[in-house]
């Protein structure tokens, strides 16, 4: 059930534009952890920082109704971005 996987990556690195950012959220670490393994080993994507979304309120990072539920559970969430080349 999980998205980020090597097929689907395939895909993003074939229609990515050059420039363009992948990003990243979960709240599980053994999928952050996955992803962030995969992501490492495709040379043409390199890790950027991940910057708030404009649309997040105070204390959000993406501003989604999941990440505002796991915020007031205390549930930490994980965030990476790449970008590209």
């Amino acid at each position: 059930r999980r998205l980020i996987q090597a097929p689907f990556l395939g895909e993003v690195l074939r229609t990515l534009a050059p420039g363009g950012e992948l990003r990243f959220a979960t709240d599980h670490k053994n999928y952050f952890e996955q992803v962030e393994e995969l992501l490492a080993a495709i040379p043409t994507l390199r890790r950027v920082p991940f910057t708030p979304n404009a649309l997040a309120e105070k204390g959000e990072t993406v501003g989604t109704n999941f990440e505002r539920i796991f915020n007031r559970q205390g549930t930490p969430a994980l965030y990476l971005s790449v970008r590209k080349g």
